[in-house]
């Protein structure tokens, strides 16, 4: 049941990750190509007709097309409480793993003791003299 619902949404994702990717591809050429330094009454700069297009389109851009574009791309993202769900899954989590990282741990106390029994006398400590 997880497994299909977590497929479910790479796929519903996926998608709309992509559709996301190619129009920021497409503004960054349509930005790059047409637009420019946008017009400023306060210096002599941007005064070809790219400046007046770019100064005309920014509030558009800023307040209606930047939105939709990262309202488009996360409208799968959770929202809300999501109540006892966080613990149940950290509980199934630790049940889990909780023998295999015990199985581990046996193992590498197994291993220290072997090497440990292998050694034949203390070896010398690169801090002393």
């Amino acid at each position: 049941a997880v497994r299909g619902a977590l497929q479910r949404y790479y796929k519903a994702r996926i998608a709309r990750a992509s559709a996301v990717q190619i129009l920021s591809r497409l503004a960054s050429d349509l930005i790059i190509n047409l637009f420019d330094t946008p017009w400023s009454p306060h210096d002599d700069k941007g005064t070809d007709w790219k400046s007046y297009l770019t100064f005309f389109w920014k509030p558009v851009l800023q307040y209606l097309v930047f939105p939709a574009q990262f309202a488009f791309l996360y409208a799968f993202a959770p929202s809300g409480r999501m109540g006892a769900l966080p613990a149940q899954l950290e509980a199934a989590w630790k049940e889990r793993h909780r023998a295999e990282a015990e199985a581990a741990f046996e193992h590498a106390r197994g291993l220290g003791s072997a090497t440990a029994a292998a050694q034949d006398g203390p070896k010398a400590s690169f801090i002393s003299e």
